[in-house]
């Protein structure tokens, strides 16, 4: 008997110190937990308010164009701020949804189309019912360094079709389709304008900024891309180096 209690009272302290350990164990992962909380928390207050610096500086950017642009009486000359602010605009987007979002790496890309392609409608001064907007863009949350280079190509082909497209205030459409294929992002931009002429020669209102714009862009993203006519102007890029956000 006295050695089935000694047996007992050996198993309750080694019980008692198993107990011990665990409890101590358990206490200090839950304040590591809480340190990497913390410290998750302090990194996305300063994520956020990067972001809503850059986006607000870029807005200032973006405010001041546009005034410069009212005291300019050179067409060619006002026409070219304009376009400068909508670059800046296109990107103060991207960090304007990213400061709104819980997702402070990535960039929900429907949504972000969208409001690219009013933008730049409404910049333009064309009337709602003038250009028809489709989009048909899948559900994708792209990382910031892809959806940065990608908008601004975006914007200089929006910018050409709105332009050039409709001449004389015709009606017309634009169509903006992005879709994942083949280890590939593949974007079009479509519209049913006067088309595109490749051999047409440029007029002194064009620069070619734009276009050597995307040139670099599509370079950055290891893009192929072609233009051609069919029942108006189409891009076709094909982006072979895109990330999605994690």
């Amino acid at each position: 008997l006295g050695a089935g209690a000694l047996l007992l009272l050996l198993a309750g302290v080694f019980a008692f110190r198993a107990y011990r350990i665990r409890k101590r164990s358990s206490e200090q992962l839950a304040q590591k937990n809480a340190v990497i909380e913390q410290a998750l928390k302090e990194k996305e207050l300063l994520l956020r308010e990067i972001h809503h610096r850059v986006k607000n500086n870029l807005q200032v950017i973006s405010s001041l164009l546009s005034i410069q642009s009212r005291g300019i009486t050179d067409l060619k000359a006002r026409e070219a701020v304009r376009d400068s602010r909508d670059r800046v605009k296109s990107m103060a987007l991207i960090h304007q949804d990213l400061y709104k979002e819980d997702d402070l790496t990535g960039i929900d890309l429907p949504t972000y189309v969208n409001k690219l392609a009013r933008s730049l409608v409404s910049s333009h001064q064309l009337a709602p019912e003038q250009i028809t907007l489709s989009t048909n863009v899948e559900p994708l949350v792209l990382d910031v360094d892809t959806a940065i280079p990608l908008g601004l190509i975006l914007n200089e082909l929006l910018t050409n079709a709105l332009k050039y497209a409709f001449p004389e205030g015709r009606p017309g459409r634009l169509w903006i389709t992005i879709r994942e294929a083949n280890d590939q992002l593949h974007v079009e931009v479509r519209d049913d304008g006067v088309g595109y002429d490749p051999n047409a020669e440029r007029g002194e209102e064009s620069s070619g900024f734009g276009l050597d714009m995307v040139r670099s862009f599509a370079t950055k993203l290891k893009a192929e891309w072609e233009v051609r006519n069919d029942g108006g102007t189409v891009v076709d890029l094909r982006i072979g180096k895109y990330r999605k956000a994690q």
